[in-house]
């Protein structure tokens, strides 16, 4: 809808920050081995579907959001602690 005001040039309405907070971790390719983790709660996983495991290739990010970039971090270096890869 937002691409409709702009072609009939009506006004955008200012954007809302949600979260002043965001972090992303890596998840790197380790040993070979299968990778397991437990779910995170506070953390959005993106896994991005590689066949290979192998040693610091990416195979993924995690994405936290908080009230505060430090908060952020800590919550995402706490998922990243629940993946073996």
């Amino acid at each position: 809808s937002y691409h409709l005001f702009a072609l009939l040039d009506i006004p955008l309405p200012k954007p809302q920050l949600l979260y002043p907070g965001f972090a992303m971790a890596n998840l790197l390719g380790g040993q070979g081995q299968q990778p397991h983790w437990k779910i995170p709660t506070n953390a959005f996983l993106h896994w991005y579907g590689k066949n290979e495991l192998r040693p610091n290739r990416k195979m993924g990010h995690l994405n936290s959001v908080a009230k505060s970039p430090q908060i952020a971090l800590n919550q995402a270096l706490k998922a990243l602690g629940n993946f073996q890869l």
